[in-house]
């Protein structure tokens, strides 16, 4: 419970200093890549945070490393996404248009695909170490780590140490640093 309200008091601290360290259009291109690239993210899966859920506690045997259930977890994961980026990248000038309020965001329609695969396995993923009890580091990372990275990199942007193309792939970066970690701490706790 402790990183829940540690997280809420960063949240707010997020929100109350960044329209006072970058722009509003800077905010909104972080917001607007984050939206597409989660709404994104949610058909991906094909249902397996679900399947985890429900499944997972019947089929679990770590003697037999849960029957490969986090191979099959990437796997659907990584064929969604395929999917999901090919429909969107045959859409990418509906895409472009319906934004255009935005016009930055165009330049980073190839990062957003692949934000919102690494958005896709870290919601999966949690899911899966959601369902074998071990929810503490992931709300960590989730709720502390992205926060403080967040805060530590509007900070490295307002004082000019990085462009704002560095902002966005740095923003990004903060999410594939938080998959990374959770993949860690998964092999860390034997679930593979």
């Amino acid at each position: 419970f402790i990183f829940s309200y540690i997280g809420a008091a960063l949240g707010f601290l997020n929100i109350y200093l960044q329209p006072n360290l970058i722009s509003s259009a800077d905010i909104g291109l972080l917001r607007l890549l984050y939206s597409f690239a989660w709404l994104s993210a949610i058909a991906m899966p094909f249902g397996m945070a679900s399947i985890s859920l429900r499944f997972f506690p019947k089929i679990k045997n770590e003697s037999n490393q849960h029957h490969g259930f986090f191979t099959l977890i990437l796997l659907v994961t990584s064929i969604g996404a395929l999917i999901i980026a090919g429909f969107l990248f045959l859409n990418k000038p509906f895409f472009i248009s319906y934004y255009k309020r935005s016009p930055e965001f165009s330049g980073y329609f190839d990062e957003a695909m692949v934000f919102a695969y690494v958005l896709a396995l870290i919601s999966v993923y949690t899911v899966y170490s959601s369902s074998l009890l071990k929810t503490t580091f992931t709300v960590f990372l989730t709720d502390v780590f992205v926060r403080v990275g967040q805060l530590v990199l509007v900070i490295i942007y307002h004082y000019d140490f990085i462009d704002k193309r560095t902002l966005v792939l740095c923003y990004i970066g903060i999410f594939v640093v938080q998959l990374l970690l959770l993949i860690i701490y998964l092999n860390r706790i034997n679930i593979f």
